[in-house]
């Protein structure tokens, strides 16, 4: 009588244990006890390690931040869905609801009002918003800033004059790039 028959069904949680580390058994568990049988393993893949929307929404979530820059409409949105896909977004909205929102450009300020949210300043350009910006409300405070991807490259190059503004007032700065960053 062949080994394989008198074994023991096993359950299929400890075919996982059966498996080295990062594989699973897709075989027939039977063939486990079978000394000649040939195992089919499959690699686990892990789960994906969190993207930086994903820690930024965290930051903004765990410890009190107070002042959050949003310069796109797009960043506004990639946060609430990555948000709701968690189940964070109506306490990410609160949390956001009693801190100061400003918002770079229309469309910003439209997205964040449709989600009941009003920024306290909006201005239409980078420039416009430094020069409205509270300088002494934001000295050495923690503020968020989402920033699009798109102007990634010259972020690089020459520094964001939004990050260049809140790193002269010795605030700390949590940064976050929304998007698809442009080819040159």
């Amino acid at each position: 009588m062949p080994r394989s028959s008198i074994a023991p069904r096993i359950p299929s949680s400890s075919l996982r244990c059966a498996a080295p580390d990062g594989f699973e058994v897709v075989d027939n568990p039977e063939r486990l006890f079978d000394p000649s049988a040939t195992m089919i393993m499959r690699a686990i893949e892990p789960p994906p390690p969190p993207q930086g929307l994903d820690i930024w929404t965290s930051k903004l979530l765990k410890k009190p931040i107070q002042n959050v820059i949003w310069t796109s409409g797009r960043g506004v949105h990639a946060t609430f869905h990555r948000a709701a896909k968690r189940g964070h977004d109506f306490i990410l909205a609160r949390h956001l609801a009693s801190g100061e929102l400003y918002a770079r450009g229309v469309e910003t300020a439209a997205a964040l009002r449709g989600l009941g949210l009003r920024p306290r300043l909006v201005s239409v350009d980078s420039r416009g918003l430094i020069k409205r910006l509270p300088t002494t409300e934001l000295r050495k405070q923690r503020v968020a800033l989402q920033l699009d991807a798109a102007h990634a490259k010259a972020e690089r190059r020459d520094g964001h004059p939004i990050t260049l503004f809140l790193r002269s007032t010795q605030a700390r700065i949590y940064t976050v790039r929304v998007g698809i960053p442009d080819a040159e």
